[in-house]
């Protein structure tokens, strides 16, 4: 059975890529029934309509629920109707009509109250949508895409009920630690109106590439010491840890070859193992890895199954840049999930095709 909302100790971020759809898809069942997932959304791929992104969520993340908010990073105009419905998501004629239309069709979204550029009223119409439909809802705070913060803390200020999350995104940063004080400040606002509010603190510290790593190299998370932090600063607060699951805001997904790289995710920090040659193999590095003396051969984690097969050369394996970063995703979820949940998540992965 899939955690409650009000249970939640780890939530991950994913924009709507084909990695990070293929490294949800590939957790076990019971790392899925573990967390409900943030997912941002856009057009998918090639489709038509902007339902294709749902499909893939759900066709990733079956007979469960999740949270949808829009991706505002992302900018990729196309002719394509998608593109259009995309853009009206973030109107807010009608009180946010076409986000409340969209939402309504798909029974497992947890919406996303939309605040960036609403008022009070249009926030609180929001809420009154998803109580007459009986769902939770949640605000996404983003310090790269800022509301209005009044309006808001008023419409939060008159919720009579604990059926809902707020997140405070801090965004992609390589120092997100300097971003304590602004996500403290909306901590301390919320505190003020509901002691007991769960707050979901995310972002993503993850290198932008990885030339200065050399061969090998490593680099620790700054999110576990933002959320440590935050948490020790407001030590009554209902802090929930939250990620953007080693990744990224938009850009090419792949594209020409490039260095081959693979990386795995420890509970504090990630290892890079990079080749020397544009367009190399992968199953050097993937040996590299599977021989270092943090390989724990834990098969039952896809992306290191997936690692382990690359190494081995045998049956499904990595061999572009997409797969070797859903790999990393699909680790670093089980890390953080594991590392939330004192029980053993695990299932014996058999041979996926993607």
């Amino acid at each position: 059975m899939q955690v409650e909302i009000n249970e939640l100790t780890y939530v991950p971020t994913l924009f709507l890529r084909s990695a990070e759809m293929q490294a949800l898809e590939h957790l076990s069942n019971a790392e899925k029934d573990a967390v409900i997932p943030l997912v941002l959304l856009k057009p998918w791929a090639n489709s038509q309509s902007l339902d294709g992104g749902i499909k893939r969520i759900e066709k990733a993340y079956p007979s469960r629920r999740y949270m949808l908010d829009i991706d505002r990073y992302y900018t990729r105009s196309s002719e394509r109707a998608s593109w259009s419905q995309y853009l009206r998501t973030q109107s807010s004629d009608g009180d946010f009509k076409y986000w409340r239309d969209f939402v309504g069709n798909f029974e497992n979204i947890i919406p996303a109250i939309q605040h960036v550029g609403a008022t009070e009223t249009q926030i609180q119409k929001q809420i009154e949508w998803t109580d007459e439909i009986g769902r939770p809802f949640f605000f996404r705070i983003e310090n790269n895409h800022p509301g209005n913060r009044h309006a808001v803390l008023d419409a939060i200020r008159n919720i009579a009920h604990s059926n809902y999350l707020v997140v405070i995104d801090v965004g992609w940063s390589r120092d997100i630690l300097s971003l304590e004080m602004w996500a403290s400040s909306w901590i301390e606002a919320l505190l003020e109106l509901h002691r007991d509010l769960r707050v979901v603190i995310s972002g993503s510290s993850f290198p932008a590439d990885f030339m200065a790593y050399g061969r090998q190299g490593e680099e620790a998370l700054q999110e576990r010491p933002l959320f440590n932090s935050l948490a020790r600063r407001h030590n009554a607060a209902r802090l929930v840890y939250g990620a953007w699951a080693s990744s990224r805001p938009q850009g090419a997904e792949g594209g020409g070859p490039g260095y081959p790289g693979v990386a795995l995710p420890l509970p504090t920090k990630w290892v890079f193992f990079r080749g020397s040659a544009i367009g190399g193999s992968f199953q050097p590095l993937a040996q590299e890895a599977v021989n270092s003396g943090i390989w724990d051969n834990n098969l039952s984690v896809w992306g290191k199954y997936f690692i382990n097969n690359t190494a081995n050369d045998a049956g499904y394996v990595i061999n572009s840049a997409q797969q070797a970063t859903a790999a990393r995703i699909n680790i670093h979820m089980n890390e953080q999930i594991s590392r939330g949940n004192t029980s053993v998540i695990s299932d014996v992965p058999e041979d996926y095709v993607d």
